[in-house]
């Protein structure tokens, strides 16, 4: 596979290797699967059992990240030279190529750690920022999985980004669904509308955030650094 940079465009398409060179290892730990099953399904118990019911904002807040992701392949479709605007993550991204990779990691985790924080703590500002990190990451991931898609195909994208994106998404859309929830408690509280406390709301969405985003995201984090490369690469 030829070496370029995280994103170059050739002919107005765009290539898109994993920057991060490939490991010698050739297959997965097929012994871990167990242990991730036995951490989601314990998680999965927490969330049902917590005295937070987000289950009424989590469709909600698919739909709007799906139709972001929608919208971003189409703006790609209808304006090929979109892929400038990915493009200029490029100079925003290219330095971490050099990086090692137990470097690199606790960049990306700390990153997604602070925007999935960030959407769940202003969330309470009626849901106005966790309703953009949707959208925004939607409309780039359209937009970047349908130019890489005509260079690369659907598989490549598929190795590339469902992996880590599995439980990265899932630790963002349960972050923003919880955001959303905050703010809706907080305009009910001043419609002076029922709505159950704030205070111990927020207290118990960073119960949540504790348990199940932070080692979603590390776990996340992890697989894009180390396997993702490796499954790329074969």
């Amino acid at each position: 596979m030829r070496k370029c940079s995280i994103f170059t465009a050739r002919n107005r398409r765009l290539c898109c290797p994993y920057p991060f060179g490939v490991g010698s290892q050739k297959s997965l730990i097929l012994e871990d699967i167990p242990k991730i099953e036995y951490f989601c399904g314990q998680n999965q118990r927490f969330l049902m059992k917590s005295d937070i019911d987000i289950r009424n904002y989590l469709i909600p807040t698919v739909i709007i990240f799906a139709a972001s992701i929608v919208a971003g392949i189409l703006f790609a479709f209808f304006y090929p030279s979109s892929d400038g605007i990915i493009l200029s993550f490029q100079q925003i991204f290219e330095p971490l190529r050099s990086l090692p990779k137990y470097k690199l990691m606790p960049i990306i985790f700390g990153n997604n750690l602070l925007t999935s924080f960030l959407a769940i703590g202003s969330g309470i500002f009626f849901g106005i920022f966790p309703i953009f990190v949707l959208v925004f990451n939607g409309v780039i991931l359209g937009n970047l999985s349908y130019h890489v898609y005509l260079d690369k195909g659907i598989h490549y994208i598929l190795a590339a980004l469902l992996p880590h994106g599995i439980f990265e998404l899932s630790a963002v859309i349960l972050s923003c669904a919880i955001g959303i929830r905050l703010g809706n408690i907080f305009l009910n509280r001043l419609l002076e509308k029922p709505a159950p406390d704030l205070k111990q709301s927020f207290m118990n969405s960073l119960k949540i955030f504790i348990r199940l985003v932070v080692p979603l995201l590390l776990l996340a984090s992890v697989i894009e650094v180390w396997i993702t490369p490796i499954i790329v690469g074969s």
